[in-house]
């Protein structure tokens, strides 16, 4: 399996970075017709983080929708290898879909699927304008009882906006 360039990218910084760094970078938004230069931190991006997966556990599907880009920033949603099989695992083509992403959510929360985030980190690329962040969570859900309580990883990137952070990658 060949890494695309952001994948690349991503995984180095997740590797490289040890903790969450505090001090605040300057980006650009990359929303249509919007060159306003904002402030984003990496205590925002894990604040966002923390507020998608709170929706996300709460089965709140439109609100966790609105904390990922629309189309062309999005570029992934990813959930798997899980065990769980199709409809319910997102990867390949499906996973790059953002038109089916609130669908795949109201999946999940009919299984009452739960992420807990054990671990977080996030670093800034200066390069790009964007942060990377990854960790550690448990995921659970009434289709995957027998994987409770096991770590895995997860990682993914956030593009700053005049309204703050938004997700545009995410894989576990």
């Amino acid at each position: 399996m060949s890494l695309t360039p952001v994948l690349a990218r991503t995984l180095v910084a997740v590797a490289v970075s040890v903790s969450v760094t505090l001090l605040p970078a300057v980006a650009s938004s990359s929303a249509a017709g919007d060159n306003a230069v904002v402030a984003c931190s990496a205590a925002s991006v894990t604040t966002t983080i923390r507020a998608f997966v709170a929706a996300y556990d709460r089965g709140r599907v439109a609100a966790a929708d609105r904390y990922f880009a629309l189309e062309p920033r999005f570029e992934w949603f990813s959930g798997g290898p899980s065990g769980v099989g199709p409809p319910e695992s997102r990867l390949g083509a499906r996973a790059h879909d953002r038109r089916t992403l609130r669908a795949y959510f109201a999946s999940r929360a009919r299984q009452h699927d739960k992420l807990i985030v054990m671990q977080l980190n996030a670093g800034y690329d200066a390069r790009q304008k964007i942060y990377h962040f990854g960790g550690k969570l448990i995921r659970s859900s009434d289709d995957r009882p027998n994987r409770s309580r096991r770590q895995q990883d997860f990682k993914g990137a956030a593009v700053c906006r005049n309204t703050g952070p938004v997700l545009f990658v995410w894989s576990m």
